[in-house]
Parts: C-alpha cells; sequence; structure tokens
C-alpha cells in the first residue's frame, strides 16, 4: 500500500478512536518506508502510549528528532504523563539527534537565504512596480526555483515557518498563482508583453514537487495547495489549502452556520486529484474533522461575541475598500482575524471544557476526554472547507447589532 494511503487509513481510525489498529497501521508501513512525515511520527507515538507500547513511542520520537521534532511539539497530556524513565533515553540523546536535523537543515542554508530575499523583492514588487513588472520578477524566480529543484530537489528536512515546513508558501505560492493565471489565461492578457514570452509549462514546478511527494521528501497538503490556488480551470470554491467543494458560511447577525455540497462540484473529480496528490478524500476528511462537529455547532457558536468584536475593531467592507495598497489591507485583515481567533479561542476552551467523547471498548482502561484525544493532528477540516464568514459588516447594521 502506497505510504500516504496508510497513513490516510491510519488516520480514519484515530478519528474512531480506533488507535490499536492505527498502532497496527503505523508500526507495518513505518518498516516499509524509511521516510516518515513529522505528523505521522507524532501520531503513531501517541497511539503507541495509549496502547501502553512505550518503547515503541521512544524509538519514533528520536527518530522524529532527526526530522526536525522538538520538545516544544511535546507538550501535550499524555507526553507530559510520561514517567521519568521514559523520556530518559529521548533527553540523553536529544541534542546529538538535533544535531542531525540541524546538519541537513544548514546544508541549505543558502536556499532559505535565497527565498528570503525572492520573497521580499516580491513585496517590494507588489507595491511598487506595475503588474506586468511584478508578473515578470514573478517569471524570473520561477525559472531559477525549477533550476534548482530540477538538479538538486527539495531540502530534505522542513526548515521554513517554525521548521514546519519544506518550502516556504509565500513564494511558491506566488509562483503557482502566475502559473495558473498563464496556463488558464486568468486575469491575464497571454498574447501581450511580457506575458507572450513566459513559457510556464518549460518551468512549472508540479511535476518536480509530486515526484518529491511521492519520495516522502515533502508533505502532499504542501503541492496541493500551491497547485490549486487561483486555478482558473476549475470551478470550485479556492480556500486555505486548495479545492474545496463543500461551502460553509457564517453568518453572525442571522446566527446561522450553513454547510452543504455545492451543485456544480463533481466529487469524483476532485477526489481523483487529491489522490493523485496523496491527499484523503473529501468523505474521509470531513469524517475526522471532530473540529467542525464540536467548534462550528450553531446551538453553541458565539455569534454575538464575534460580531461584537468585529464591530469594536472597525471590521466594515467600506474601511477595507478605502485600503489605499496590499500593506493596509493586511493589516486590515490581519486586525480582523486577531479578533476572531481571540472570540474562538474562548469559545473553544469553553466547549472543550463540557464535551466528552464515549471511547471503544478496544482501548486500554483510560479516562479519555476530548482534550486528550484532539492532541493528534489529524487532517484538517481547511483542507476540503471552505468557511466564508459573513464578517462585511454594512456602516447601516451598526445601530442594530450595537444600539449605542
Amino acid at each position: 500500500m502506497p505510504y500516504y494511503q496508510a497513513m490516510n487509513r491510519a488516520e480514519q481510525c484515530v478519528a474512531r478512536l480506533r488507535l490499536k489498529s492505527a498502532l497496527h497501521i503505523y508500526d507495518s508501513t513505518f518498516r516499509l518506508y524509511p521516510k516518515r512525515r513529522r505528523c505521522d511520527i507524532y501520531n503513531a507515538s501517541l497511539c503507541a502510549l495509549h496502547c501502553e507500547q512505550p518503547a515503541k513511542a521512544q524509538e519514533w520520537l528520536m527518530y522524529g528528532i532527526m526530522r526536525g521534532l522538538s520538545m516544544n511539539e511535546l507538550n501535550k497530556t499524555t507526553f507530559k504523563q510520561q514517567p521519568s524513565e521514559f523520556w530518559r533515553p529521548i533527553e540523553q540523546h536529544y541534542d546529538s539527534l538535533r544535531a542531525i536535523y540541524r546538519a541537513a537543515a544548514d546544508s541549505w542554508h543558502w536556499f532559505k537565504a535565497l527565498c528570503d530575499t525572492m520573497h521580499e523583492r516580491e513585496q517590494y514588487a507588489i507595491n511598487e512596480l506595475p503588474i506586468w513588472g511584478y508578473d515578470s520578477m514573478r517569471y524570473a524566480h520561477a525559472q531559477r526555483l525549477y533550476r534548482i529543484i530540477d538538479s538538486i530537489g527539495v531540502p530534505p528536512v522542513p526548515m521554513f515557518y517554525n521548521e514546519s515546513e519544506t518550502l516556504p508558501s509565500a513564494v511558491f505560492l506566488h509562483n503557482f498563482k502566475l502559473r495558473n493565471s498563464l496556463l488558464y489565461g486568468h486575469d491575464v492578457d497571454t498574447t501581450a508583453t511580457p506575458y507572450r514570452n513566459m513559457d510556464m509549462r518549460r518551468y512549472d514546478l508540479e511535476p518536480l514537487l509530486l515526484k518529491a511527494v511521492h519520495s516522502g521528501d515533502i508533505d502532499p497538503e504542501e503541492i496541493y495547495y500551491f497547485a490549486k490556488s487561483d486555478n482558473g480551470g476549475i470551478k470550485e470554491t479556492v480556500g486555505v489549502y486548495g479545492v474545496t467543494p463543500y461551502g460553509g458560511y457564517i453568518d453572525y447577525q442571522k446566527k446561522d452556520i450553513t454547510c452543504e455540497l455545492l451543485d456544480f462540484v463533481d466529487i469524483d473529480r476532485v477526489n481523483a486529484e487529491r489522490k493523485k496528490y496523496g491527499l484523503p478524500s473529501i468523505e474521509d476528511v470531513m469524517q475526522a474533522s471532530y473540529e467542525l462537529v464540536l467548534f462550528y455547532n450553531p446551538k453553541s457558536y458565539p455569534f454575538d461575541e464575534m460580531l461584537q468584536a468585529l464591530i469594536d475593531n472597525n471590521c466594515y467592507s467600506s474601511v477595507y475598500a478605502r485600503c489605499k495598497n496590499s500593506r493596509e489591507r493586511a493589516a486590515h485583515n490581519s486586525r480582523c482575524n486577531s479578533a476572531k481567533r481571540t472570540v474562538m479561542k474562548k469559545h473553544r476552551e469553553q466547549v472543550l471544557r463540557n464535551i466528552t467523547l464515549t471511547i471503544p471498548q478496544e482501548l486500554p482502561n483510560h479516562q479519555y476526554n476530548t482534550l486528550q484525544i484532539i492532541e493528534f493532528k489529524l487532517p484538517n477540516w481547511r483542507q476540503v472547507y471552505s468557511l466564508w464568514e459573513i464578517m462585511n459588516i454594512n456602516d447601516t447594521d451598526v445601530k442594530t447589532a450595537n444600539p449605542e
């Protein structure tokens, strides 16, 4: 069984609390594949601990540290509850294992510096150059990235964004947005200068990155996020991780959350695309999404608090429309997102205090609750779920929402 298919099956078992079954899948798959994702190592270690096999957890965690896993990531309750005897060999070898990771990352320091420079130049170009000048810069960067990856591949370990990503999402996202615009003629006149001289088929990174996915060098979510960004040729909603065939709406004023399948979406086609990238099907991710069930229930969602937070932070569509450049728009979005995160954090904590889960018979005699179950890194519902928050409050609605 291919690596990612096996990992998807293991995650489905975890979502159903069949941790012994999940552990068996992780164990048998890891024996066949020497390269393993950090999140899979993390989940497998949790399964081993819950199933009272600490030796396996120790072995996997030490391998994970060589792949970039840090002690800061092991701060969940299950890990903290382990005795000092469990942690002693890990702590004794931590520095040497971490040094192996650092050596791998340092050997690609030049690549990180290059990508950081590309990002800085692109941010300047967005605000200071005409659109064709910005696109010309992106095309030059695409050519250079293609030659590098075609020649020597991708970094062997995650080294971007707090060591969580193998590739810098901003630079590669800009690259794929230009590629999709050129391939599908989306918002670009491909017959005009300089676009008619841009051959993105020749410098298309997707085949190279797909090869890296199936060799275990990068996570499938990374390339799927890039490849489906602003894809003018596919009429599905584009969300945080690309094609998102479920349309979700939160209406703060009407206190309503809708979740429905969009009529024009071909689920079989989307699932076939996801399989190509090593991702689980739409149905599997939705079934594994306890976040959606727990935190976006219309009966408990904090509509009033969220609406008031947006009003207090001046999150109006008219304010956004008056932003003069991308920097001001980004600041506006950051302010609004921060307000929403504050409310949502409080809501999540309240939900978790009040909910417990039913535990299958196959688990040991542990008293599990939601706080322990959500320690696992399951597929994020945002990978397939487009949650369009109706937050563009009209100025005329303020009196209704805030009588003061």
